[in-house]
């Protein structure tokens, strides 16, 4: 596989497989978080299979520890119990300093071990903050998103769809509502170049009014016009059964 140079992608840091490279848009990573990632080289990036497999290999890696000392503890004792019967006691005295010394090394090699691997289990756990982070800024940075381009959206419920399969009769009909409505019922000015964009939602079935989501192209007009509902109590029966609201994100509907 090869990378371009300019291409935003992540290899793993462990097993630094070629076919593992991920790009930050299929990891949903923004571009702060990559650039961070590759800017601090203390942090590693792990593919799927690598993180579960680091805490396997810590854990194996201390059985074979635990095993290589009982081993030696075993071969200890064996020699002991040769040496009391083989030796005088100065030899023997010799022989348990030379042991009782490399017990000290073999204990301090054993400690050494236990602190590397939680210092690597300390930094996998905040890799793994780090990514989790990261995943949530870019759940904000999308919900900010969606939220500014729906700012200038409203929704209008109840209101009568024209029975034509021309697309653009319909669409002339919802205009002629939405210019009666603002102008005539609510005292809002709307022209043709207030509106930037105007569509029913869902899919249309025969008898079932849709909702009308029309977009303003200043945020001012349509402040305007929800500053004007009040209007709908008096307004005739076309009118007084519409209600209008603003279009939410998903997040923001809970």
């Amino acid at each position: 596989m090869v990378i371009a140079l300019e291409a935003r992608a992540l290899q793993c840091d462990r097993c630094a497989r070629t076919d593992q490279w991920k790009c930050i848009e299929y990891l949903g990573i923004p571009g702060e978080v990559y650039d961070a990632l590759i800017d601090c080289k203390e942090l590693n990036w792990f593919c799927s299979g690598c993180r579960e497999d680091i805490p396997k290999c810590n854990a194996e890696k201390e059985d074979k520890v635990t095993g290589l000392l009982e081993k030696m503890l075993d071969r200890l004792c064996g020699l002991e119990d040769r040496l009391c019967q083989k030796v005088d006691v100065r030899v023997f005295e010799e022989l348990e300093e030379r042991v009782r010394c490399l017990e000290e090394n073999v204990k301090e090699s054993v400690d050494e071990l236990k602190e590397r691997l939680t210092e690597n289990e300390e930094k996998v756990a905040q890799n793994e903050e780090k990514v989790g982070l990261g995943s949530s800024v870019a759940v904000r940075c999308e919900e900010d998103s969606d939220t500014e381009s729906r700012k200038n959206n409203v929704i209008m419920y109840k209101v009568k769809e024209i029975d034509s399969d021309i697309a653009e009769d319909r669409k002339a009909g919802d205009m002629l509502f939405i210019h009666e409505l603002c102008n005539y019922v609510l005292k809002v000015e709307v022209g043709s170049g207030d509106i930037e964009k105007m569509f029913r939602l869902g899919r249309r079935e025969q008898g079932k009014e849709r909702p009308l989501l029309v977009r303003f192209t200043r945020s001012e007009k349509k402040h305007e016009v929800m500053g004007k509902l009040k209007e709908l109590k008096t307004a005739s029966e076309r009118y007084r059964k519409t209600s209008i609201a603003h279009d939410l994100t998903p997040r923001q509907r809970r």
